[in-house]
């Protein structure tokens, strides 16, 4: 299995590629929406548009910073958890909560650059004109806001499944939905920190009332695909791409 790891890692890529490019379209599409509402606009009629133009303009779209964002982040966390499954067999080791804090590091600093081209590209007009740095703050605040995600995707649900006998995969897919009820007043008082500079945290927290729990729902469907459609995905392109190869990869 040794010799064959850059082979391996090869392939690990190339699904970690498919699958973000499966997935980003409509996370981006979310992601946008939620941005732009943050700075005004009605969050379902910016997603309508979005979604609209994935349809009618597709190869516009693929080619737009926003879905090349959205596919770096997505490329990149499932690329690395891939890779080290890999290093994992080819080596005969367990890392073990180390691979989980890399793909949660990796995924995390993406997120957050992410975030912050989103904040310029689709923030408020003043905010943008001014060409303004995006605050430093703003990227404790989602920083935080990913810690607290990542508590209650990874952390939760074996809690939940030991102490109260639900299905593990129940409380997978359980736990990121109710997080978006902590993690969305962190996630939209970062742009806020963006959109409105100068403004008091009071104002700030204050702007993220009006359609907060639209916001919520939002996000929580933006879940569905990369922890379910994609995770599926990624690991079905693992498993064939052997065989299409035709190499004897455990």
């Amino acid at each position: 299995m040794g010799a064959q790891l850059p082979v391996a890692l090869a392939i690990d890529a190339a699904a970690a590629g498919l699958t973000a490019l499966a997935v980003a379209p409509l996370i981006a599409a979310f992601d946008e929406a939620i941005t732009r509402s943050a700075s005004g606009d009605k969050l379902w009629v910016a997603l309508g548009e979005r979604l609209g133009s994935i349809v009618t303009r597709p190869v516009a779209f693929l080619r737009s910073t926003s879905f090349l964002w959205m596919w770096i982040v997505y490329a990149a966390t499932y690329g690395t958890a891939n890779s080290l499954k890999s290093i994992e067999a080819a080596l005969h080791v367990k890392l073990g909560f180390v691979a989980t804090l890399l793909v949660t590091l990796v995924n995390m600093s993406c997120g957050i650059a992410k975030d912050a081209a989103y904040a310029k590209m689709f923030g408020a007009k003043d905010a943008k004109d001014g060409g303004s740095r995006t605050p430093a703050l703003a990227f404790v605040i989602w920083f935080v806001r990913d810690l607290v995600a990542f508590t209650f995707i990874l952390t939760l649900p074996p809690l939940i499944t030991a102490r109260l006998g639900v299905a593990e995969e129940l409380a997978k897919f359980a736990t990121p939905v109710v997080a978006q009820y902590f993690t969305t007043p962190l996630h939209l008082l970062g742009f806020n920190m963006c959109n409105m500079p100068g403004a008091t945290i009071g104002r700030q927290l204050a702007a993220i009332q009006p359609g907060f729990f639209s916001t919520v729902a939002a996000r929580q469907l933006r879940i569905i695909p990369p922890y379910s459609i994609g995770g599926v995905l990624n690991g079905r392109l693992l498993s064939s791409a052997p065989l299409l190869l035709g190499l004897a990869k455990k």
